[in-house]
């Protein structure tokens, strides 16, 4: 394959390249990640209060639960509420005594990693991926960019 020699297919070529990268980080990712989540129900030991974003107001209502697995019982805390009032976190609350049940995900191949979502938080990783990847190359791109024009400037 020749590489274009103008500055059109040089472009052309870096953003083919971009593309292509970005779908096989997605692809990647997809393949990569667990994508055997199941679903089991979780009975709350204790539900309690916790600030999660310091210097802005944000309370996060987080449940200690306990969930069985092929005869194996198992413990994880879920942020299961936000809000940037503490009362209105307060009142939620009083929604999850010890003993209220939940439906919780866990990974078939490591049941202590668990979710709130079905496929494990899957989907939004995949899509965080597709749309950082770009920046990431955009920024790599402009620092190399950079250093071009340095060298550039110090063989004048």
């Amino acid at each position: 394959m020749r590489l274009p020699k103008t500055r059109s297919g040089k472009v052309f070529l870096a953003i083919a390249s971009a593309a292509l990268i970005t779908l096989a980080m997605g692809v990647a990712v997809h393949l990569l990640y667990p994508s055997d989540w199941r679903a089991v129900e979780a009975t709350v030991q204790r539900a309690y209060i916790k600030s999660t974003r310091p210097g802005t107001p944000q309370w996060s209502l987080f449940v200690d639960a306990r969930y069985d697995v092929a005869g194996e019982s198992h413990v994880t805390a879920k942020d299961i509420f936000r809000n940037p009032s503490r009362d209105v976190t307060a009142a939620e609350q009083a929604n999850w005594p010890p003993g209220s049940k939940l439906t919780i995900y866990y990974d078939a191949g490591d049941p202590d990693s668990t979710s709130l979502v079905p496929d494990g938080g899957r989907q939004a990783l995949v899509a965080t991926t597709v749309i950082l990847t770009p920046l990431a190359l955009s920024i790599l791109f402009f620092i190399a960019a950079i250093i071009a024009g340095v060298r550039a400037n110090k063989r004048r």
